[in-house]
């Protein structure tokens, strides 16, 4: 399996022109991994030495799962000072 089956990357923008010679956008993107199994409740440890030994086991029905995602939204400015010469900026 490749990493791109547990990453996903959402990502949705829109920009409009403030007048013909400006620009603004706004971008929003997330980066997660859903569905991360959490097996700490889940060991079952028989002889209670704290180690993973012969007779220990994962208990399935105890496995819960969480999300992790990292959210970012930017906003953008360009404009256009002559025909040779343009700048902008990005602010996230």
């Amino acid at each position: 399996m490749s990493g791109s089956e547990f990453v996903e990357l959402r990502f949705r923008c829109c920009g409009n022109s403030l007048w013909e010679e400006a620009t603004v956008g706004v971008s929003v993107m997330r980066l997660g991994v859903d569905g991360i199994p959490d097996t700490r409740n889940a060991w079952e440890d028989r002889n209670n030495n704290g180690l993973f030994d012969s007779g220990d086991y994962i208990n399935p029905d105890k496995i819960s799962y969480f999300n992790s995602a990292d959210w970012a939204v930017y906003f953008t400015y360009a404009q256009r000072t002559s025909t040779s010469l343009m700048y902008g900026f990005n602010l996230k």
